[in-house]
């Protein structure tokens, strides 16, 4: 019987939730150190308007371990975008990221939590489990993906060649971290530029599992995934929501 794949992407349901708060405690602390409230990382079993999608590694004398996880929120009231994205809820804003959000087209998904183990940085998975977001966001017909990013993220620089267009907060960051610096709020528009971001993604990871088979492998598996047929009852539940919402 062969083993299966050392790397495999899957839809983290609640028996992954310890799981999910572990994983973005350690990303986070061995990141920003003891800024980190780990109170605000943890699995919240209420929050029925989130996806979490993650890459587990496999091995023989293991069970599968969580080392990387991106969470998708449903955001189809412009307060509650504003106040995902940390961003100021008054007109009087002088700058125009108060004008561009109220412009974006609800429902828009908040990327959100990004977590990879200190062990598998630099493997490309973060990009990866993006890859698979635009995926199933583009086939919901969803129109805008939207993001914070501390102004040093060194996501930063590829995130823009994608198509992400970057603000600088009108405030600064709190929540799990306490920063002095005004962090940058991408926005993507699917619309414009989703099938592009989709491709060079997908470009850029073939590339870089040209002489990685455990990324070629997650790879192929993602792009054979269809959102629309998957039976998987988190990710079909959490579409649901998105055809309700709005539809209301």
């Amino acid at each position: 019987m062969s083993s299966p794949p050392r790397l495999t992407a899957q839809i983290l349901g609640p028996p992954f939730g310890e799981a999910i708060a572990t994983l973005r405690s350690l990303a986070y602390r061995n990141q920003y150190g003891s800024k980190v409230d780990d109170r605000a990382l943890r699995w919240n079993p209420n929050l029925h308007h989130t996806l979490n999608l993650g890459v587990l590694v496999n091995s023989a004398q293991s069970p599968p371990a969580l080392v990387s996880t991106y969470r998708l929120d449903i955001i189809d009231q412009r307060q509650d975008l504003h106040r995902a994205l940390q961003t100021s809820q008054s007109p009087a804003d002088s700058s125009n990221l108060y004008a561009r959000i109220e412009s974006l087209p609800l429902p828009v998904i908040v990327g959100c939590r990004a977590s990879t183990h200190p062990d598998f940085q630099d493997q490309a998975l973060h990009f990866t489990l993006r890859y698979w977001a635009l995926r199933i966001l583009r086939s919901n017909g969803i129109a805008a993906l939207a993001s914070t990013f501390e102004s040093t993220n060194p996501w930063v620089p590829q995130l823009q060649k994608l198509g992400y267009e970057l603000h600088l907060n009108t405030s600064n960051w709190s929540e799990f971290l306490v920063n002095q610096s005004r962090p940058h709020v991408g926005i993507l528009n699917l619309d414009r530029n989703g099938e592009f971001a989709e491709t060079s993604l997908r470009d850029h990871l073939l590339r870089e599992s040209e002489a990685r088979p455990d990324l070629s492998a997650l790879i192929q598996q993602i792009s054979q995934f269809d959102a629309q047929t998957s039976n998987d009852p988190v990710l079909t539940s959490w579409q649901s929501r998105i055809n309700r919402r709005r539809g209301a």
